[in-house]
């Protein structure tokens, strides 16, 4: 059964045990197809998976600032950090490699790439709060650590707010127990721009929070 851990802010998290820990391989990371209805739903029943986006998004960290402990966290960077060039300077990252052009919309396996990319600049920003007297420490930054902390995040965001397409699929897929599980989804579609990111990924992200991640697989989606 899970471990239940108590945050700074005093909510509850749920760690799945010891060894259901590390889930997927990093060379079978690396290789997933997010915008698979199959992929995306397996990642959506790992309970381990909802655990560590979670954490992600409701631990909340402490730092002093002259000699006042303040809080931070992942959507209070949203709400506060993540500006309109921050954003820009996050897309540019991407680009059409037929032609060298930056990407003006992001694939579903993309937007993952995107959500690591922005929780990195919420760890730096944090570590800066941090170590505003010590700036030599360098920051203790994982990308295959938070990579697996937005995976689920990414996907409920995808089946959440994506557009549903006429088509629905039967699939098969495990669980973090080795339980198979068999059921028709519908496909959805999943593009972003700039500016959609911009203005909805705090509301995508408090809206995670509210449901605790929670995705129910047995309601035709």
């Amino acid at each position: 059964r899970p471990i239940c851990m108590t945050t700074d802010n005093g909510k509850s998290s749920h760690l799945p045990p010891r060894h259901l820990q590390n889930g997927h391989s990093e060379s079978t990371r690396r290789n997933r197809k997010y915008h698979d209805i199959s992929t995306q739903i397996e990642i959506l029943l790992s309970e381990n998976g909802r655990c560590q986006s979670q954490l992600l998004c409701t631990k909340e960290e402490q730092y002093n600032a002259a000699n006042t402990m303040k809080r931070f966290s992942f959507l209070k960077y949203l709400e506060t950090n993540l500006t309109h060039n921050s954003v820009n300077a996050l897309f540019d990252k991407f680009f059409d490699k037929s032609n060298g052009n930056r990407l003006s919309h992001l694939s579903e396996t993309h937007f993952i790439t995107l959500l690591q990319l922005t929780a990195i600049a919420y760890r730096l920003k944090l570590h800066h709060l941090k170590t505003t007297n010590n700036r030599r420490t360098k920051p203790d930054i994982n990308g295959a650590k938070l990579q697996r902390s937005v995976e689920h995040l990414a996907c409920w965001i995808i089946r959440t707010f994506g557009e549903k397409q006429n088509d629905r699929r039967t699939i098969t897929v495990t669980d973090d127990h080795g339980n198979q599980f068999k059921g028709e989804f519908y496909v959805y579609k999943f593009q972003c721009d700039a500016q959609r990111f911009e203005h909805n990924i705090l509301h995508w992200v408090q809206a995670y929070v509210d449901a605790e991640g929670h995705f129910d697989v047995n309601v035709s989606n």
